[in-house]
């Protein structure tokens, strides 16, 4: 089995002037004909100066990859379709500035999307918005109805099948978000099917106002620098959480198996409002104190 890490990168010279969509279209096709061997295990795409990726990336040819980065492909406005990749383990994201949108394409469409990933990073996507997995089965079936003219408060008739629901992320362990700025929110179906979720990491996601929902989160949840954040609710199983720098930040609640806290002392004002009921939380449930860490918000955060 090919287990060496494979590299394909373009990197345009300094000229000045635009490329034209003729010169786009044939750096597409040479890239369309590179296709890996169905055995390769590790690949990165570095600087890709193309409008879209190679098909052959969204297709089950890379059977066996289970580590795949992306670095700076900057003219690709959407992701590859990559979620059924069976054996995919690490996948890194770094860079794709011109991503708007995340969105069901990118999941792919079988019944379990990213099957057995592990590890998902997701880095400088400055200009990413919106994210979502799939299409809500409530609003596609009452789109179904309105086309045919019924009344949307009709019901499934007796015996007929529920539409099965898509897996997402069921082996995730730890997920990285960094430095995306304009990412409002978060899809509500990754707190749910991400049931091996022990990490997850949140830093400089400046237009984020909520985490909540993540069911099965166990370790250690960090939101580090996020301006907007306001709130952190039903998390009961994480363990550790560190939040310096979240100045917005009013409330905190239903983390039921926490034992330790840090955060920066510029917090100090809005921590009131919520720290008192982590404390009571902790000594009701656990009968035990609350590690509380307070560090200097001034202090360059790094860890």
């Amino acid at each position: 089995m090919s287990s060496g890490v494979s590299w394909v990168s373009h990197k345009p010279s300094d000229r000045k002037e635009p490329y034209s969509a003729e010169e786009f279209r044939n750096i597409e096709e040479i890239f369309e004909q590179l296709i890996p061997p169905h055995t390769l295990e590790h690949l990165g795409i570095t600087d890709l100066f193309a409008s879209s990726y190679p098909t052959w990336l969204g297709t089950t040819h890379l059977s066996s990859l289970k580590y795949l980065i992306i670095r700076h492909c900057q003219s690709c406005e959407h992701l590859p379709a990559i979620g059924n990749l069976q054996n995919l383990k690490r996948l890194e994201i770094h860079g794709a500035t011109a991503v708007t949108k995340i969105g069901p394409e990118f999941v792919g469409c079988g019944a379990i999307a990213f099957p057995r990933l592990e590890v998902l990073v997701i880095r400088g996507l400055t200009n990413w918005e919106d994210w979502t997995f799939a299409v809500f089965e409530e609003n596609a079936e009452t789109g179904r109805r309105k086309e045919v003219g019924e009344d949307v408060v009709t019901v499934k008739q007796e015996g007929e099948a529920p539409t099965p629901r898509m897996q997402f992320l069921p082996r995730l362990k730890h997920l990285v978000l960094d430095c995306c700025p304009r990412l409002r929110a978060l899809p509500p179906q990754l707190g749910q099917g991400t049931s091996s979720l022990k990490t997850l990491e949140l830093r400089h996601m400046h237009c984020l106002k909520v985490v909540e929902n993540f069911m099965f989160l166990s370790e250690s949840l960090l939101i580090a620098q996020c301006e907007s954040l306001e709130r952190v609710s039903n998390i009961p199983n994480v363990r550790f959480l560190n939040a310096p720098l979240c100045l917005k930040l009013r409330c905190v609640e239903t983390l039921d198996n926490l034992q330790k806290l840090i955060y920066t002392d510029d917090m100090l004002e809005m921590s009131s409002l919520w720290l008192p009921g982590l404390i009571e939380q902790r000594r009701k449930l656990q009968g035990e104190d609350l590690d509380v860490y307070t560090w200097p918000g001034c202090s360059c955060y790094t860890s």
